[in-house]
């Protein structure tokens, strides 16, 4: 019997199980889950939480790109715990 895969408008998500549903990511991506505004995280009216989460991102990849090159440039690569 062929399986039936039911298509849920996500193209890098596959759900499996029940912990998070296709209707619980549907209102995570529409931005109408709850705790999603900004003021739920302290940030003034001003900021949006896309913004927030971009600049931190590009933050949290420059600190990463440091490490590395600190790692390699000793000659051998230093374990990451």
């Amino acid at each position: 019997m062929a399986r039936v895969r039911t298509h849920h408008g996500f193209t890098a998500l596959k759900t499996e199980g029940g912990m998070l549903p296709p209707d619980f990511l549907h209102a995570i991506a529409m931005l109408q889950a709850p705790y999603q505004a900004s003021g739920d995280y302290g940030l003034s009216k001003s900021l949006r939480i896309k913004d927030e989460i971009s600049r931190y991102w590009r933050i949290a990849n420059d600190l990463h790109d440091s490490l590395s090159s600190r790692r390699y440039r000793r000659g051998r690569p230093l374990p990451i715990s």
